[in-house]
């Protein structure tokens, strides 16, 4: 643990920083061992209650990347001390949908939204290519990148895919 004196933080959503900077937080982390029950949990909070920070706390826990930054990440937290089989057993795919532009031109959302999603697919694809291969990031169609990406995760019996979306609201109140 961080022994530099304690930050109040403001307005960040990464856990990594949070605990680099040695910030104070309540300790959610009791939560993944209950979230773990569900097949797809939603979380609907309204704005600033901390759902892109335990986001964050998900990506960091479940990511098979992150093995040997366990302890750092985690320790004096509840799932420190109680991890469970789940721990770092994931390649995370992460999608934020609060940068995509939206328009009045359905068009110009279809692109934007295509180009956030292609891009979060090829950082994926880059981030864990001890496992992906053989997928063509040049391909333009998001789609066709992420069922690329699925095929090549179950042909090669690769582990499992977790998929975190944060800001879906805030992409489909714009919309709306």
């Amino acid at each position: 643990m961080n022994s530099k004196k304690k930050k109040i933080p403001y307005a960040i959503a990464n856990w990594e920083e949070m605990r680099d900077e040695n910030a104070y937080f309540v300790d959610k982390t009791q939560y993944l061992e209950e979230l773990e029950k569900y097949k797809a949990p939603v979380f609907l909070r309204p704005r600033r209650f901390g759902k892109s920070l335990m986001c964050s706390i998900q990506e960091h826990y479940y990511d098979i990347n992150r093995k040997d930054k366990f302890d750092e990440l985690f320790s004096g937290t509840y799932i420190g001390e109680n991890p469970t089989a789940e721990r770092n057993k994931y390649m995370i795919m992460r999608f934020d949908f609060s940068i995509i532009e939206i328009s009045s031109n359905i068009e110009d959302i279809e692109y934007n939204f295509n180009a956030i999603v292609k891009q979060s697919l090829k950082y994926f694809c880059l981030y864990y290519s001890d496992y992906i291969k053989n997928v063509d990031l040049s391909e333009k169609n998001a789609s066709i990148l992420l069922n690329d990406i699925l095929m090549n995760i179950q042909l090669y019996k690769l582990p499992q895919m977790y998929v975190i979306i944060d800001e879906y609201d805030n992409f489909t109140n714009q919309l709306i």
